[in-house]
């Protein structure tokens, strides 16, 4: 073993649904809708969950098309689009970025903060349709401030001055 490290306890098995934590290892449905409480003149659907293959999704930012998009723990993106009453669409979209763990659709782009990706570079991303393909053509690193822990810098906003201001993470 490690070092100064002590033996490792077992508590319970993680498909064990008899203990507090449950069949944590089993793919589960969302939150029903009716358990989400919203303010008066709000209205929750669920749409989808997320499947075996779809991964962790960690971020989800809406497009103008009222699409979400969402990032996926072992990377990349994927849109979900509603495609009738409880249905949607999963699609991984062909985007060259790491791990995001924020989102912001702002100036005709996607922003991503990327925690890490293949060539370990952190940074701001910035990606654009820029033909109207519904696919992204151009992608650019506003900024870059190297390989982040697993949170990294979180949410992204446009603050008062206009500017794009992301989160630090812990």
């Amino acid at each position: 073993g490690f070092r100064g490290w002590g033996r490792a306890s077992v508590f319970g098995s993680t498909s064990d649904t008899s203990l507090p934590w449950g069949a944590v290892m089993t793919y589960r449905e969302a939150t029903p809708a009716s358990k989400v409480r919203v303010p008066e003149g709000f209205k929750v659907e669920l749409v989808h969950s997320s499947q075996a293959g779809e991964g962790s999704w960690i971020a989800m930012e809406m497009d103008e098309r009222g699409r979400a998009v969402v990032a996926v723990e072992s990377g990349g993106l994927a849109r979900v689009t509603r495609t009738g009453p409880g249905q949607a669409s999963y699609e991984r979209l062909d985007a060259d970025v790491g791990t995001c763990m924020g989102l912001l659709f702002a100036y005709d782009s996607l922003y991503c903060t990327v925690t890490e990706n293949p060539a370990k570079q952190g940074g701001l991303h910035r990606l654009r349709d820029t033909d109207g393909d519904d696919r992204c053509d151009r992608h650019a690193v506003p900024e870059l401030f190297g390989h982040q822990r697993e949170h990294g810098a979180l949410g992204l906003a446009v603050g008062p001055d206009g500017a794009i201001n992301r989160a630090p993470g812990p």
